[in-house]
């Protein structure tokens, strides 16, 4: 990542919650969950509580959007 190379850990951490958001909109939901872990670890360590928010209020959003997808294919 472009970001870490450039030692911006915060546009590292912003890149992230947007990798970890399109991971879980495509079904990898295992992988989403550690890319939006270190995203918030990241903001915590650097004090950000509006990006520690965000990261975590998109994990809630992914463990939402999979247990809704599990409850359909029970269904089918």
């Amino acid at each position: 990542m472009l970001a870490r190379e450039l030692e911006d850990a915060f546009q590292e951490s912003v890149s992230l919650q947007a990798l970890g958001r399109s991971l879980s909109t495509t079904g990898e939901l295992a992988l989403s969950h550690v890319v939006l872990g270190r995203s918030q670890r990241m903001d915590a360590k650097q004090g950000d509580a509006q990006g520690e928010g965000l990261a975590i209020a998109y994990r809630a959003e992914r463990q939402v959007s999979g247990a809704a997808g599990s409850r359909s294919e029970e269904r089918a």
